[in-house]
Formats: C-alpha cells, sequence, structure tokens
C-alpha cells in the first residue's frame, strides 16, 4: 500500500473522508500490526485492524453482532448457525475473522465468498466512522499481534474500499439521509395514520415490520429493497409523525446458542437476546430445557393398540425422514405436529421466519412446509432463499395455500406443491407421502 490512495474528484465535497484516508495512510506507512481505533459519544469503539500496515478486518460499533449476521444472511446463509462459534471467544473483539477462517478451512464457504463479506464489513465500518465522526471524542493506536489476523485471507486495496465507501455515503447523502444513521430501527405509532395511506395487505405487513426491533439495514435486507430507497420512506413516515426512529441495542450472545425450534419440551430459555434500559427484549429465541436426540424423536401412533410388522415398517422407515414447518401459527405447527409424529415421521417446526435458514442448515430436514404469509418474510421469499442454499436445491418444499394463483406464483418460486390448511389429516400426510416416498407405502 505504497503511496497516497487517489480520491476521484466528485467526492472532494467530503473533507471527514479524506481525514480518515489519511489516519489510514499513516498507519499503513508505519507498517502497522494492531488497531485505530474510534470512540464516539454513547456508540462502543470501532476499531480498524491492520496487519503490516494492510488494513484487513473492522468491528465494534453499535451493531457488530447484527452486522455479522446479517453478512452471513446474504452471502452464506447456509452457515449462518456458524454465528455459534463465536461464544468460545466472543471477548475477542477480531472473533469473527476467525470463524471466516474456519469455514474456509473446513470447505463451508470459498475464499471469494469471505472475500465479499470481508469487503462488506470494511465499508459498513468506515461508513459508520464518517457518519458519527463529530461525535468522536478520542482517537488511538494499539499496537498488538492479534493471531486471528496472522495470515490474512484477503488484501483488499484501500482505494477500492475508498471508493466504496463514498459512493455509498454520497448517495446517503443525496437522498438527504446524512442526519440519520441506517442503525435506527423503526417504529409504527401512529397505525391509524398509516392505515389511511397505504393498501390492506401493506398495512398489515409494515406493522409486522415496524416494532423498533430492526434495524433500517436489516429491513431493506429482508424486503429486498436498496437501502436508501427504503431509508426515504421511512423518513417520509418519521416526519408524519408516524413513525419513530429509535436506538436498539447489539444482539447478546450467550454462552451456547441454538436456533429456535418450537417444541413441545417444557420451559425453554432466553438465549439470544437485547435488552434496552427499560428491559424491553428483542430476538429472544426459545429453546427447550433439554433437547432430545433425533434418534429418539420419531416414533409410532401413541394408541396402544397393535400394530402389523408392516406398519412397524413403515414407521421406522419414516422415522428416518425429518418434516419442518415454518409458521408463525401456533395452532398449524402443533396441528402439523400431531398429524405427522402419528404417522411415524420426525418433526421440528420453526415460528419465526427469521430463524428458519439456520434451522435448516442444523437439522437439514427432508421436506420443508412454509406458510404463505408470515411476519417480515414471507412464503415466496423464503422458497427464494432457500433454493439458493445448494444443499436445499433438491428438497421439497411445500407451501401452505389454496387459492389457485397463490399456487402458481409458489411453483415460480421453487415450491415443489401446495397444501390447503384445511384439509383433513389423510391429505397432509398423503401430501408428505408423495414427495417422501417410503418403502411399503401404498
Amino acid at each position: 500500500m505504497a503511496g497516497p490512495a487517489q480520491l476521484p474528484a466528485q467526492f472532494s465535497a467530503f473533507p471527514i473522508v479524506q481525514t480518515l484516508v489519511r489516519q489510514v495512510q499513516r498507519a499503513a506507512e508505519s507498517n502497522l500490526t494492531g488497531s485505530l481505533n474510534f470512540d464516539t459519544v454513547h456508540v462502543p469503539r470501532m476499531r480498524l485492524y491492520f496487519v503490516m500496515g494492510r488494513l484487513v478486518w473492522a468491528g465494534g460499533g453499535l451493531h457488530r453482532l447484527r452486522r455479522w449476521r446479517r453478512l452471513l444472511n446474504q452471502h452464506c446463509p447456509e452457515t449462518t448457525n456458524k454465528l455459534q462459534a463465536l461464544a468460545a471467544t466472543r471477548d475477542a473483539p477480531q472473533s469473527e475473522y476467525e470463524v471466516l477462517r474456519r469455514l474456509i478451512q473446513s470447505g463451508q464457504i470459498s475464499r471469494e465468498v469471505a472475500r465479499n463479506i470481508i469487503h462488506a464489513n470494511l465499508v459498513e465500518v468506515l461508513f459508520d466512522i464518517i457518519q458519527a465522526s463529530k461525535l468522536i471524542e478520542k482517537f488511538s493506536c494499539n499496537k498488538a499481534n492479534f493471531p486471528e489476523l496472522r495470515d490474512p485471507i484477503t488484501l483488499i486495496s484501500l482505494e477500492e474500499l475508498i471508493v466504496g465507501v463514498e459512493i455509498q455515503w454520497s448517495s446517503w447523502c443525496e437522498a438527504h439521509l446524512a442526519p440519520y444513521s441506517p442503525n435506527l430501527s423503526p417504529a409504527l405509532i401512529q397505525p391509524k395514520s398509516l392505515q389511511a395511506q397505504v393498501a390492506p395487505q401493506t398495512y398489515d405487513r409494515l406493522v409486522q415490520m415496524l416494532q423498533g426491533q430492526l434495524s433500517l439495514r436489516e429491513l431493506a435486507v429482508m424486503v429486498q429493497w436498496e437501502l436508501n430507497r427504503f431509508g426515504q420512506s421511512m423518513i417520509a413516515y418519521e416526519q408524519q409523525g408516524i413513525v419513530q426512529l429509535r436506538v436498539t441495542p447489539d444482539l447478546v450472545l450467550a454462552t451456547n446458542p441454538e436456533p429456535k425450534v418450537e417444541e413441545d419440551s417444557g420451559p425453554g430459555s432466553e438465549i439470544w437476546g437485547t435488552t434496552t434500559a427499560e428491559g424491553s427484549r428483542f430476538f429472544t429465541t426459545k429453546t427447550p430445557a433439554s433437547r432430545t436426540p433425533a434418534s429418539k424423536t420419531s416414533g409410532t401412533p401413541s394408541s396402544g393398540t397393535p400394530t402389523s410388522r408392516k406398519d412397524d415398517s413403515r414407521s421406522l422407515s419414516r422415522a428416518k425422514r425429518l418434516v419442518m414447518c415454518v409458521d408463525d401459527s401456533p395452532s398449524i405447527c402443533s396441528k402439523m405436529k400431531l398429524v405427522l409424529e402419528a404417522a411415524g415421521y420426525r418433526y421440528i417446526s420453526v415460528s419465526d421466519p427469521i430463524q428458519a435458514l439456520p434451522v435448516m442448515s442444523e437439522q437439514k430436514p427432508d421436506l420443508i412446509l412454509i406458510d404463505l404469509v408470515m411476519p417480515v418474510i414471507g412464503g415466496y421469499e423464503l422458497t427464494n432463499q432457500i433454493r439458493r442454499i445448494p444443499a436445499f436445491q433438491q428438497t421439497p418444499l411445500v407451501i401452505f395455500s389454496g387459492n389457485m394463483l397463490d399456487r402458481i406464483r409458489a411453483k415460480l418460486a421453487g415450491a415443489n406443491d401446495t397444501l390447503s390448511k384445511l384439509v383433513s389429516a389423510e391429505e397432509i400426510v398423503a401430501t408428505v407421502q408423495r414427495w417422501l416416498p417410503v418403502e411399503g407405502d401404498p
């Protein structure tokens, strides 16, 4: 990284960017191995990590773990559950980098995917530093040899990074969003005013989304909107007094986090959560107090009546097949559990669609039932996300729907079949058997 990076002329209106570049260049020219630290008012320390003068990683900030989870969801959703690997080294601010290294070494992600995550993480933290520049109270340099950062995964030029963050900052300013952090979370405070402005279906979805739990960045990714466009729509509501923008705390990583799996196993414990001063909990995840091994979660109907060898054979065969249901309705999940476990299948359900991909990656279901209408992520969007994961491209997907148009759209989205929630237990089992045939079934 010899010599100063040449900044494009169109970005000369941003002196803070040039100041940041000079600080980074100074670290590069001194062959720094360590971190540049930015301490700001009300925001946790943001850090830029260097190895022999090369900028290789960035960390800290208001939403360190939220950012990490979101980047994994965007670039390699099948590995989202690997966030658990941070538990062992969660106090090390650069431990996410070591998780990426492990994923590469195990062949779960390519080096190119890791590079994309690193680049996006660096640009986002640089963006946040620029936006918080007026609040910076202290700037410091820490020389340290971080073991996690030895032998960098990839080297990204300073010019490439600066151009990327300048483009984002310029677009954010042109959208008149400069005073607003994309880490703020919109909360609906005037639902009647919103209802008068939007279509009923849009209103229902916004009510579910705008609860002050998800940041502008997180929501934009979920609805697949460009961040600036989504930010403008939320600021318009904020200026009308319909929405309030709040500071949402980061996630809290417990020692042994597990994805949210709804089972009738008694009271659970909250392991994913962020707590405000008032005690409100967001993103809480409920897991069973004790998990039953997969080999014991299946069984034959407990009617007490004898079954034939043929029926035993079918139940044992089905016991190897795991059916997963993604539905925010507890009654539907309970109904499917009773019907499918009685038929001899193993069964799990997830009521929060945000947790669906991590649970799928861990449990590897043989068939997935998906509700069409859910908060934040609908059945079509979730189906599209699942089909982008190589391991689930051939997994049978069945969407709950009784509408002919919805059935056509479900097929176009990548679903194999549709199923009405109002059908009998026999029809539910027949649909599952159609895609999970068992030797001896008619």
